[in-house]
């Protein structure tokens, strides 16, 4: 199975590079942005210094997030026939799984209603997450709480490689819902694997993958909806 992780750690790392080198270019601008329109002379200047992190803080944040799903959807032609594989062999049988272009534009556009329900909930709570990260001892759970929030949408990203064989986006989102210390916690090995240098851009996608798809496949067999 090693193409299957090859080829989309590959496709990691040069998008992740390039998305991560367009957030450095631009955070500048938008901590100037912010600091352009400031209305008031007050405090200007300490707003001014606040502005330069603030747009660090802001474009570094988009950056991530529209990483996590823009990656989920490029490599779901490779990470799908890989869940496949695995299930196959959790359940005593043979697997022909393999790319094919028409299954790829199925998968491509699965990954894409799933990434669009996704990312608009999570850009909600991150928002206002941040917001609350600025005041006084609510700020300190801020970070933990993004955290947990970003876990949660990707580990559902990675289990719906599974998911998808077996129902629908809306019986997917809540069976995900109903398993969601499993999406935190695979969503979590992601995020965290994703904090080692270039080797985590690599790894993180398959095997988030097959960690998602080893006990998603046993939640469906306990439930009774694998044949």
């Amino acid at each position: 199975m090693w193409g299957y992780v090859l080829l989309p750690g590959v496709l990691s790392i040069l998008f992740g590079a390039g998305i991560f080198f367009l957030a450095w270019e631009y955070s500048g601008s938008i901590g100037n942005f912010l600091k352009n329109n400031y209305p008031f002379e007050f405090g200007k200047n300490k707003f001014a210094y606040i502005a330069q992190y603030a747009g660090w803080i802001i474009i570094g944040t988009m950056a991530y997030i529209s990483y996590k799903y823009i990656i989920l959807i490029l490599v779901a032609p490779f990470m799908s026939p890989l869940s496949e594989k695995i299930e196959a062999h959790l359940m005593g049988r043979k697997s022909n799984a393999r790319f094919n272009p028409v299954r790829a534009v199925k998968e491509i556009w699965r990954g894409i209603r799933v990434s669009l329900r996704n990312i608009v909930r999570e850009l909600i709570y991150t928002m206002i997450l941040l917001v609350l990260g600025f005041v006084p001892l609510i700020g300190l759970l801020s970070a933990p709480a993004i955290f947990v929030i970003q876990a949660y949408f990707v580990g559902f990203g990675n289990m719906d490689y599974t998911l998808e064989r077996h129902m629908g986006v809306k019986e997917s989102a809540l069976f995900v819902r109903s398993y969601r210390g499993l999406a935190i916690a695979n969503g979590s090995l992601f995020l965290l694997i994703l904090m080692i240098p270039v080797a985590g851009l690599f790894l993180a996608p398959s095997l988030a993958t097959v960690s998602g798809t080893l006990e998603t496949v046993r939640r469906l067999e306990i439930e009774g909806r694998l044949a």
